[in-house]
């Protein structure tokens, strides 16, 4: 009984185009791996924009052989070209028509839009437009169209049955994976609400999934239409930050519905979330997002198959962790996780190419080879077919007899006219034309037949050397008749001599004998009339010699023109197969460059290692089978008549299907690192696959903590219970920051997947968060809001949340700047703010706050709400206007001497020191702002 395959009940929704491109390359996954998409796996896209989704995905087609005279090769049975799409049943669009008619008609049922974003919605009938807001409205407005999709392939899902030989399933639940980004405006304004839906619908029978791509891979791939990208992912991850922080006993939110309906949950939208970026440890950088959709869409795949098996579920475990709240920071919740993949390869279809390749010109030099001599089958063939003029007569005897009836005697009344008698005994014994020329022709058909089958028959030779023989073997055939030929037109031109000499005698014998009759003794007579009968029967004969070499000479020359023909056509067949020879040593130089890189940034490709070792196993290549596996009735003598690309077709489909070019086909990864280790290569190859694999999200915890979140690793291998990896365990010894190391076999040969997983951390210690995203969040010149929600907004101010550690209060990041920026100053002992707003002209709008840093600072915070938009704008421009590097130095500066350099204090740290009881509220402050400096000060 064969062993079925595990697997999970999953659902995958891709939100907008960067969901709905990781879900179709996903499905193009399942149908390579598992040869269809189980029942029990689900796709379904979301988006704003028009149309029906209708790209597609090209399958692998493994057979797929590479170039010969730009003819691709394809083996017998394999197709090519099969597309996979995403179907209608998987798309659901939530266009809106009109939507600011449908806004105005019904501002009650959109009191969370926020004002601003208004006007925004005119562009919503062409997609979401970077605003997270319209792909909210576009989702509530068509939210029952959504439920009921989803609750529909959520039921096809949990339908699917495991009944059979080849599924089994992993457990009853079902998994729903969201995958979207946090930069445009679909994906990132409607995955809170999608996740909430599917909780609505399933509510506790699934376990749900956050997959969202972070804004830097946008920026890197796009230089237009990217403003917004940074702002929405920080919009979004405060938004969802503030949801993932809930607790079951807090208020409940309330989300808006179709048709003014809403729906109360205190839940969080997902059990787990996972942030993909575009940089990881190992500084590899992804500069494109179909690097990343690829990435994503296998973490998916081995996310739902036997990989997902080694330690429960790397699902379960993060919503462990992020439940847990061991992995907190100072307050703020932990329940972003990062995640990473590396796929180490062994190309082995593309070895199995080379070595098709290889073998291909293997045959091709057997069959152009020459044999030391074909000397004595020329000399059997010409005697077998009787064509012999050299030391034989075959062919003037079979066209042409020589028996002839001599002229026996002369009449004593024919003495006087004895030329007459002659030339009617000449005429007599001369040939029938008619006849002969039937003689020649039969002998021209048959001998052009037996040269045909010669010709067949030598080039497809079991033994190899087909061409080179046939062309040595013409070759040959063609030097004998020549001598035939020369020999007969020799004796043709010998024949034509006699032929007027015994003309000429016997006429002169006629006109003897008639002279000696004439004598009354007839004296010498009978010696003049044998004379004249012996020189009849000559020039009859000669004549009847002549008329044989003429058609012999017909023959022959008719027999050089069909040998030269052939030659031609033996020539074109051995330059045919040179091509391709020459065209398979190109291709082999192809795919030689191809395994030596890596087609994707994820990719550890260790074909190039392998390829070396593998040599030809030249007896098992054998012509005799390479012939019997054609289709052409003529087998190689066909070739003439063949495109050079078929003639490639039927060698490679030849090879490609030897035994060893399957057993290399089906090499196992397992085997190659045995190898690799012989040669002191393993352990490098073990250090470059966990950093490929290391998570891309790279995390500063602005120094609240220095601890760094430990990485999981799971790995699939062909056989884990005899994989180096795991042995004595060699991955989690040689590496470091490792977590759990756990393995499990994925029943593929040519590769192993390292797929990695973080221990969670709060969403401000992603690096590109609280760097990048936050600086272009806070630009005072955005003109519209970067959240889903007014509702969600003002209950995130009401308690005063933020992304970073505290309270909500950032009266002393805003008081440290106003000192780094030249907005807060200690004139001549009294402390000082600048305030456009409120602020005296005629005093350069500088106003008084104190002459004790620790009153001055409590008086401050009582008048920060007047003159936060101020100063945030003034920092925003100082630093537009110096750039960052101007920045950096001051900040460097600032954390080197925070109280020399920067705080304007008055007194050094020994005064203080000395002072510490008498200035206690300053001193306490002061340590707060250099605790500040040294670990939350960064260009944000």
């Amino acid at each position: 009984m064969a062993t079925k395959t595990k697997i999970r009940r999953s659902l995958f929704i891709g939100l907008g185009g960067t969901g709905m491109r990781t879900i179709l390359k996903l499905k193009k996954l399942f149908i390579e791996t598992y040869g269809e998409v189980p029942g029990m796996i689900g796709f379904l896209g979301v988006d704003t924009d028009r149309g029906e989704y209708s790209k597609d995905e090209e399958l692998k087609n493994i057979a797929s052989m590479g170039f010969i005279d730009d003819s691709e090769i394809y083996v017998e049975g394999q197709n090519k070209g099969n597309k996979v799409r995403l179907e209608r049943n998987e798309q659901v669009q939530i266009t809106v028509e009109h939507p600011q008619s449908l806004f105005k008609r019904n501002q009650d049922n959109y009191a969370w839009m926020p004002s601003n974003n208004n006007n925004a919605l005119r562009s919503l009938t062409h997609g979401a437009g970077q605003v997270r807001t319209n792909g909210r409205f576009a989702f509530i407005a068509n939210s029952e169209s959504v439920e009921e999709r989803v609750s529909m392939a959520l039921t096809k899902v949990a339908r699917a049955s495991a009944v059979g030989e080849k599924y089994e399933l992993i457990d009853n639940k079902t998994d729903v994976y969201i995958i979207f980004s946090l930069c445009g405006g679909t994906g990132c304004g409607v995955f809170i609400d999608m996740g909430y839906l599917v909780r609505r619908i399933a509510g506790d029978n699934c376990k749900l999934a956050g997959f969202g791509m972070l804004p830097e891979v946008f920026r890197a791939n796009l230089t237009n239409g990217v403003d917004r990208v940074r702002p929405n992912a920080y919009g979004a991850l405060m938004d969802l930050d503030w949801l993932m922080g809930r607790n079951l006993d807090d208020n409940p939110v309330k989300l808006p519905l179709e048709g003014g309906r809403t729906w109360s949950t205190s839940y969080t939208p997902f059990d787990a979330c996972i942030l993909v970026d575009n940089k990881n440890r190992n500084l590899d950088v992804y500069d494109e997002t179909r690097q990343i959709e690829e990435m994503l869409a296998l973490t998916l795949i081995t996310s739902v198959g036997e990989l997902s098996t080694a330690n429960v579920s790397v699902l379960d475990n993060l919503a462990v962790d992020t439940t847990s709240g061991s992995f907190n920071v100072k307050g703020k919740k932990a329940w972003v996780s990062g995640m990473g993949v590396c796929e180490v390869i062994i190309r082995s279809d593309e070895l199995r190419k080379i070595y098709a390749h290889m073998a291909a010109i293997h045959l091709v030099n057997q069959l152009l080879n020459k044999p030391a001599d074909v000397n004595t089958e020329v000399m059997q063939w010409i005697d077998t077919v009787k064509i012999r003029e050299h030391d034989a007569d075959d062919v003037i005897d079979y066209l042409i007899d020589t028996k002839f009836t001599p002229l026996s005697g002369i009449d004593k009344s024919d003495y006087s006219d004895a030329m007459n008698v002659v030339t009617s005994f000449v005429n007599a014994r001369q040939i029938d034309d008619e006849e002969v020329e039937t003689r020649l022709q039969n002998l021209i058909s048959r001998v052009s037949d037996e040269l045909r089958t010669l010709v067949i028959n030598s080039l497809k030779r079991s033994e190899g050397m087909g061409v080179g023989a046939t062309e040595d073997l013409l070759q040959g055939i063609e030097s004998e008749v020549r001598v035939y030929l020369k020999e007969m037109t020799n004796e043709l031109e010998e024949q034509k001599t006699l032929e007027a000499q015994y003309d000429e005698t016997v006429r002169t014998a006629c006109k003897d004998l008639k002279e000696k009759a004439k004598g009354i003794f007839k004296i010498g007579v009978d010696d003049a009339k044998e004379e004249v009968c012996n020189f009849a029967t000559y020039l009859a004969k000669t004549k009847r010699e002549i008329a044989r070499r003429v058609k012999a000479i017909t023959f022959y020359n008719d027999l050089l023109t069909k040998i030269g023909a052939y030659q031609n056509r033996v020539r074109e067949i051995r330059q045919r197969l040179e091509i391709v020879a020459t065209n398979s040593r190109s291709e082999i130089s192809k795919l030689r460059q191809n395994i030596a890189r890596n087609t994707e940034t994820f990719q550890i490709n260790i074909t190039s290692r392998v390829e070396p070792t593998i040599s030809l196993d030249s007896h098992n290549i054998l012509i005799s089978d390479f012939i019997t596996s054609l289709k052409e009735g003529n087998k190689i003598f066909d070739f003439s008549e063949l495109e050079t690309s078929t003639i490639g077709v039927r060698l490679l489909q030849h090879t490609y299907n030897l035994d060893r070019a399957k057993e290399i086909g089906n090499m196992d990864i397992n085997d190659v690192l045995v190898l690799l280790k012989k040669n002191g290569l393993f352990e490098e190859l073990v250090r470059n696959m966990a950093a490929k694999a290391s998570p891309l999200l790279l995390h500063n915890f602005l120094g609240y903590i220095d601890k760094k979140p430990a990485i999981n690793y799971y790995i699939g291998v062909n056989r884990f219970e005899d994989s180096l990896l795991k042995k004595d365990d060699y991955f989690k010894n040689n590496i470091e920051e490792v977590g759990d190391v756990n393995f499990s076999n994925i029943g593929m040969k040519d590769r192993i997947i390292v797929f990695s997983q973080m221990n969670p951390i709060p969403p401000f210690a992603i690096d590109s968060v609280s760097n990048k995203c936050k600086r272009e969040y806070e630009d005072p010149e955005n003109d519209i809001c970067f959240h889903i929600s007014t509702t969600i907004l003002n209950e995130m101010k009401k308690t005063g949340y933020r992304l970073e550690p505290g309270n909500g209060d950032n009266a002393l990041e805003l008081w440290v700047k106003g000192f780094i920026f030249g907005l807060i100053k200690n004139d001549d002992g009294t402390y000082k703010y600048i305030d456009e707003e409120n602020g005296d002209s005629l005093w350069d709008y500088w106003i008084d706050l104190g002459k004790y840093r620790d009153e001055a600072y409590k008086m401050f915070i009582e008048r920060k709400s007047s003159i936060e938009d101020q100063f945030k704008k003034k920092i925003y421009n100082i630093i537009s206007v110096n750039g960052l590097p101007y920045v950096q130095d001051i900040y460097t500066r600032a954390k080197e001497d925070y109280i020399e350099n920067i705080s304007q204090l008055g007194f050094s740290k020994e005064y203080l020191r000395e002072h510490i009881k008498e200035y206690k509220g300053t001193v306490d402050l002061i340590r707060e702002e250099i605790e500040f400096v040294k670990k939350q000060l960064d260009i944000h």
